[in-house]
């Protein structure tokens, strides 16, 4: 049940961030939440291993801009 809904907001969650498309597809292929829990964690070193700090900010940021709102 639990592995279901992480699947199921895995798509709304990572659109947008950089290898997002690989976390998902490696959670929709997960059988166990242990498996899901693997692949976020190698998900988080791919972010530190190239660098990419800041990959949640530009997008919250952009979602949450009062100009881009008010356009």
């Amino acid at each position: 049940m639990i592995l279901g809904r992480i699947k199921k907001v895995t798509g709304y969650f990572t659109k947008g961030l950089p290898y997002g498309s690989k976390l998902r597809e490696r959670i929709f292929h997960s059988q166990t939440v242990a498996d899901a829990e693997r692949s976020l964690n190698e998900y988080f070193d791919l972010l530190a291993e190239h660098r990419v700090r800041t990959a949640f900010v530009e997008v919250h940021d952009e979602e949450t801009d009062p100009a881009r709102l008010s356009a």
